[in-house]
């Protein structure tokens, strides 16, 4: 109250002139959400000097209209900024569309969504990650941006993480923004079903006034998009190889192993059990293998370029009585619908018997859903498998394949003609005459022999030697064949 109310003091305005009166306020009890605080002004005043039953008076008069407007009140603020309206919500952003069990990711925190043209001031977050339809739980907090000294830590729990900075508090000056990153983890729990879709909301609350918590205000909550969650639920396994196996002659097999879940398979391992038995195997030696590589579902098109045995994978053979060839990748991910195709070759035992059916298993016997060195492993999921019999004919996470043993079976012919006499087949000979020796040999078994070899020492049987060194000389050779072995004194 200024003028004749307010003790002895006076205000008089002359005719044509004005009063102007300028004060500060300070909202003591601000109303929440920003909202409008009205404040309206009167004015009284008489029309002389001194008391006169004439004068004029503007006290107490609000029904009284023009033209007979001799009371004014209230008086009209004109020039006054408007209401201020709260701050933009919070913005919760994925930085990822999917995420799988024990994978650590990021949600993006941006406080306002829009910039602000007052200061909000001790800013504290809170993230409830436990009412989310999924489970998840808080890993760490990053500040991102700010341009003030402050310092994000979690007050709260895993669960229910509060985000704030109690020493100097988070701030965000007049015209600014704040990023915060929140690292969270899937947890391996029930509810985290593949295929579920969830979303997160993050609420926050500022102080109106610095370092005063009667002056505290809420504001608005954000809503991340939704995400889901997915896995590597199926992982099935082919084995493929050849019909029949001889001695001397390895056999080439593969291992096609197909990612039909919608996450990356990390660390899978995969096992192939070597025949061995009374009618033989393949046990002996450990198999050698020629190709690890990972391919889009097709099965042809590169995802990698052929993997190195001791740095992409782990291989161990262990030999009998176990007869396990086992591989398990180490940095690399067999992603969704992709397939890891391994191809070895492997020999015949030494003791493996014609007609002999020589089965193995193989498959995947575990695998998980996130990498083991991400800052969530702890909580990844587990797949875990048996072997069996392989379930020939069911697409599943093992096969088995068989093979029939042929061993060499053949028919060796040694026929001789004298050339001197003419006699053929020879029976005879006399010293001077010249021989022709013909060998022959027929594969009759149903697989072919590879690296065949025929080794005639003259004078093997012959004591003492009857052939005349240096008269040997070769007619005939198949086509290919190295014989820079041969000797012309017929000697050893």
């Amino acid at each position: 109250i200024w003028g004749r109310d307010n003790g002895d003091e006076t205000l008089d305005i002359s005719a044509g002139s004005f009063l102007e009166l300028t004060y500060q306020v300070e909202v003591t009890a601000p109303m929440p959400g920003g909202g409008e605080i009205a404040n309206q002004a009167f004015v009284d005043w008489t029309s002389l000097e001194a008391l006169s039953g004439f004068e004029r008076d503007g006290d107490g008069c609000p029904t009284i209209t023009p033209p007979d407007d001799y009371c004014f009140g209230p008086a009209i603020a004109t020039g006054t900024s408007p209401p201020i309206p709260p701050p933009a919500a919070l913005l919760k952003e994925n930085t990822q569309a999917t995420a799988a069990v024990g994978e650590a990711f990021v949600y993006r925190l941006t406080l306002p969504s829009a910039p602000y043209s007052f200061p909000q001031y001790d800013v504290r977050v809170s993230d409830d990650l436990l009412g989310a339809v999924a489970d998840l739980r808080l890993l760490s907090v990053a500040k991102i941006s700010g341009s003030e000294p402050w310092t994000p830590v979690n007050t709260g729990t895993p669960g229910a993480p509060v985000i704030e900075d109690t020493t100097i508090g988070i701030d965000i000056p007049a015209g600014e923004q704040i990023v915060l990153e929140l690292t969270v983890v899937l947890e391996d729990t029930p509810t985290n079903v593949t295929g579920l879709a969830f979303t997160n909301t993050a609420t926050y609350v500022y102080n109106w006034l610095d370092g005063n918590d009667a002056s505290q205000r809420p504001g608005q909550a954000g809503t991340s998009p939704p995400m889901t969650i997915v896995g590597p639920d199926v992982v099935t396994v082919e084995k493929s190889g050849p019909a029949g196996m001889t001695l001397g002659t390895p056999g080439a097999f593969t291992l096609n192993v197909h990612n039909t879940g919608s996450g990356p398979a990390w660390n899978l391992a995969v096992i192939d059990q070597v025949p061995d038995g009374p009618t033989g195997g393949t046990c002996d030696v450990a198999p050698s293998v020629l190709a690890v590589q990972v391919f889009e579902a097709d099965g042809v098109t590169p995802v990698s370029g052929v993997l190195a045995a001791g740095t992409d994978y782990a291989l161990d053979f262990r030999p009998a009585p176990d007869c396990e060839l086992g591989l398990t990748m180490l940095l690399v991910a067999v992603g969704a619908d992709e397939r890891l195709i391994v191809s070895y070759e492997t020999s015949l035992d030494f003791d493996t018997q014609d007609a002999a059916a020589l089965t193995n298993v193989a498959g995947a016997t575990e695998w998980f859903s996130a990498d083991g060195t991400n800052p969530g492993a702890a909580d990844r999921r587990t797949f875990a498998r048996v072997l069996t019999d392989g379930t020939v004919g069911t697409l599943d996470h093992e096969d088995a394949h068989s093979v029939m043993v042929a061993l060499p079976k053949l028919a060796f012919e040694k026929t001789v003609t004298n050339l001197t006499t003419g006699e053929s087949p020879a029976a005879s000979a006399t010293p001077g005459d010249t021989l022709r020796y013909r060998l022959y040999v027929e594969n009759l078994a149903a697989v072919a022999i590879a690296d065949f070899a025929v080794n005639d020492e003259l004078d093997r049987l012959n004591a003492p030697p009857v052939f005349e060194p240096g008269t040997l000389a070769l007619v005939t050779v198949p086509a290919g064949a190295d014989a820079s072995g041969t000797s012309a004194t017929a000697g050893v």
